[in-house]
């Protein structure tokens, strides 16, 4: 009971420490540092936080929507060129989903082949992407990088909340730059992101809402 004790007490300081340490973060390279220095021990050797753009931003501004990142910059070079932001499978999970999506299990399903294939070309072989939401509707992917990526409970459990802490820190270092995109949603898409925050699956908030599960996937 004691070891317990003071392993909680442990956890409670880290914690504290970590959000004082995000808090501290003025700038994109200060977050970018603060994430790096966190997740290392995990064995990420890479990591990016960005704002998930929907399909009317224009490919020249897509960069401006990462808040924070360590991608090679050959892989950034190459990925926003060719536009693969409309079919990443990390962005398309994002985008729709709320639980992470680790990289093997997209390979597996035979999903976004192509942009897995490359960027395991600049060692992204292996990881994950935690998607992050806000209320008045950003929706964010914070993805971890690593071939020796730990994938224990505790590990996962730390990278969710460090996920967490970036993606809300970054937001407001954004803000305070005036970076944030506009985003207005309609009554009917602030509630299918409700639900879907809920955990609801696309089929469960047509039923809710009274509408077809394409007119969901529409408004999300």
């Amino acid at each position: 009971m004691a070891s317990l004790k003071r392993a909680s007490q442990n956890l409670l300081a880290d914690t504290h420490a970590l959000m004082k340490s995000f808090e501290a973060c003025r700038t994109k390279a200060d977050l970018k540092e603060a994430v790096r220095k966190v997740s290392e021990p995990m064995g990420v050797t890479s990591h990016l936080v960005g704002i998930v753009p929907n399909g009317t931003v224009r490919p020249r501004d897509q960069p401006d929507y990462v808040l924070a990142g360590t991608w090679p910059s050959e892989w950034a070079k190459r990925y926003f060129a060719r536009q693969y932001v409309q079919d990443d499978p990390a962005i398309e999970h994002a985008r729709t989903r709320i639980e992470p999506l680790r990289w093997d299990s997209a390979r597996a399903a035979g999903v976004g082949q192509r942009i897995l294939q490359e960027a395991s070309e600049f060692g992204l072989s292996h990881g994950m992407t935690i998607p992050q939401f806000t209320l008045d509707g950003l929706k964010i992917g914070v993805s971890f990088s690593g071939d020796r990526l730990d994938t224990s409970p505790q590990a996962s459990t730390a990278l969710l909340f460090l996920a967490a802490t970036a993606a809300n820190r970054g937001i407001v270092i954004a803000q305070d730059g005036a970076g944030v995109p506009s985003v207005r949603l309609t009554m009917r898409e602030r509630e299918c992101l409700l639900w879907l925050i809920e955990g609801k699956t696309d089929w469960k908030i047509s039923v809710i809402l009274g509408i077809s599960r394409r007119a969901v996937e529409r408004h999300m």
